[in-house]
């Protein structure tokens, strides 16, 4: 970004593992100063190996 535009910065990452999965998820969100606005994490269920966004 190298601050040439003002916004926010939604990380986001999520894994399974198994069948069925034990699958969770985890994301944050920043501003453009790398400020820490919100977060979220989870545990998925009734999910599978493959897991679709």
């Amino acid at each position: 970004n190298n601050n040439n535009f003002p916004g926010i910065i939604l990380n986001a990452d999520g894994s399974c593992s198994g069948t069925p999965a034990k699958a969770g998820f985890r994301c944050f969100i920043r501003n453009n100063d790398d400020l820490y606005l919100a977060g979220a994490s989870g545990f998925i269920s009734g999910s599978t190996d493959i897991l679709l966004a």
